[in-house]
C-alpha cells in the first residue's frame, strides 16, 4: 500500500511519489511545500545592498507628515529596444496598406489585420515606457500604487491593506529575448498573510531600484527582512540558467519561521 501524508496546509493527502529527498513534499492540491524533515528549511543569507545613487536618481521622493511618496518614469532599455523595430515595421504596414488600398485587394487588409495588431501593441507598449509614471504611496494603513497617464493592463491600480503584507522581497524576472541576447527586470513581490506570492511592482531595470522600494516599505511597516526562496539577491548572475532554476523552485516559496 502507497504511503500518504497529510498536507500541513490544506489537508490533502501526498503520495509517496510527491516526495523529494525523503525530505520535501509539493502538495498537488494546493502547491504548498512541506517539510518533513525535524530540521528547518535553510534559505541562503540575505545580502542587503546600500540605496546606490542610480536607484536615488531615478527616483522622486516626497515625504509626508504620515507616508513616504515614491515617483518614477517608466522609460528603460526594454523600452528603447523596441524602437527601430517598431519603425521598420510601421514602414512595412505603411507600405503594403497603400499597395492594397490603390489596387483595391482588399483582402491584403484581412492578411494584414494580425501584422497591424502586433503594430499597435509595440506602439503602445514604447508610448507608455515613454509617458507612463508609476507612484508608490506608502502609508502607514496601507499601500497604494497608481499608473499614470496610460493604464497597465498587465497591471492594474492597487491598494493593499498594511495588515496584509508579511514579508517584502525583490525577485529577477526575464522580460524578453532579443538576438539571443536576454533582457531581464526585477520586480517587488509582498508574502501575503496565508504565503499567498503577489505582485507589487514590476519592471524595474535594477535590482538596486526593486531593493530601495522594498527598503522603505520594510522601514516604515517595521518588517524584519528574512530571506525568501527565488529571492533575487545583490550580485546575482543574470543568465537564462538562473531563470530555469527560478522556475524549478517556484514552489519552495516560504517564509523562515
Amino acid at each position: 500500500m502507497t504511503e500518504t501524508i497529510a498536507c500541513k496546509h490544506c489537508g490533502a493527502a501526498i503520495s509517496a511519489e510527491s516526495i523529494a529527498d525523503g525530505e520535501l513534499a509539493i502538495c498537488n492540491i494546493c502547491d504548498a511545500l512541506d517539510n518533513l524533515s525535524t530540521e528547518p528549511i535553510a534559505l541562503p543569507e540575505k545580502v542587503k545592498a546600500k540605496r546606490h545613487s542610480l536607484a536615488l536618481n531615478k527616483f522622486h521622493i516626497k515625504q509626508h507628515p504620515d507616508a513616504v511618496e515614491i515617483t518614477y518614469r517608466w522609460w528603460g532599455k526594454q523600452h528603447r529596444n523596441f524602437l527601430p523595430f517598431l519603425v521598420g515595421w510601421t514602414i512595412f504596414l505603411h507600405i503594403f496598406v497603400v499597395i492594397a488600398i490603390v489596387s483595391q485587394t482588399f483582402f491584403m487588409l484581412m492578411f494584414l489585420a494580425i501584422h497591424i495588431i502586433v503594430g499597435i501593441s509595440i506602439g503602445y507598449y514604447v508610448l507608455s515606457g515613454f509617458l507612463n509614471r508609476t507612484q508608490i504611496l506608502i502609508r502607514k494603513k496601507g499601500l497604494e500604487i497608481t499608473h499614470r497617464p496610460l493604464p497597465k493592463w498587465n497591471d492594474p491600480d492597487k491598494m493593499i491593506d498594511r495588515r496584509a503584507i508579511e514579508q517584502v522581497y525583490c525577485k529577477q524576472r526575464l522580460e524578453y529575448t532579443s538576438n539571443g541576447v536576454l533582457l531581464f527586470v526585477f520586480d517587488v513581490h509582498y508574502i501575503e498573510k496565508g504565503a499567498q506570492d503577489v505582485v507589487l511592482v514590476k519592471g524595474l531595470a535594477t535590482h538596486e531600484e526593486a531593493l530601495f522600494i522594498e527598503q522603505q516599505i520594510e522601514k516604515l511597516y517595521g518588517i524584519k527582512d528574512e530571506a525568501v526562496a527565488d529571492e533575487a539577491y545583490k550580485g546575482q548572475a543574470s543568465s537564462d540558467s538562473n531563470i530555469l532554476s527560478h522556475q524549478d523552485s517556484r514552489h519552495q516559496k516560504r517564509k523562515q519561521h
